[in-house]
């Protein structure tokens, strides 16, 4: 009740973010069953949480897609196509459900140059890596026209 009455919105964090999503096998939840590769996805627990808020006419904001922070092992060997296919994944089979989205997290260093992470070596890791924060917007953009998109960082002023 206090729920309905106090708030109009949910995010859905953890559960977005590239280990929930891809790192256990589709079918029972069985953390013990790592997957070797990106592509399998257990959407499950973000399927009823959006179908809960929607239900009760909250908004849904997904974060975040993209970060490094929080990946399995096996991403350290992501290319472009990948991360368009994980982008164009989930925001697919979300669309027009999750109407808002930190799409990238924290991809800048403290001194405010981009941060060397996966995703910055999965397209060159050298100067001309910086278009790759272009190439992403523009992926989350195709997968989904209508979303509200959103870089979020901390660290930086």
């Amino acid at each position: 009740e206090t729920i309905n009455s106090e708030f109009n919105a949910i995010v859905i964090e953890h559960h977005l973010k590239l280990t929930p999503l891809c790192h256990t096998q589709p079918g029972p939840i069985n953390p013990e069953t790592p997957s070797d590769r990106l592509g399998r996805y257990n959407l499950l627990r973000v399927d009823l949480m959006v179908d809960w808020a929607l239900e009760r006419g909250m908004k849904v904001k997904g974060h975040v897609l993209v970060w490094h922070v929080t990946s399995p092992p096996f991403l350290e060997s992501l290319t472009p196509a990948e991360i368009r296919r994980h982008i164009f994944t989930v925001m697919g089979h979300y669309r027009g459900r999750i109407k808002v989205w930190d799409m990238v997290n924290e991809a800048l260093a403290p001194d405010g140059t981009l941060a060397n992470t996966i995703f910055y070596k999965a397209f060159g890791g050298d100067e001309h890596s910086s278009a790759y924060m272009d190439q992403i917007y523009r992926w989350f953009h195709k997968a989904d026209p209508t979303a509200f998109l959103i870089y979020n960082n901390s660290k930086v002023e």
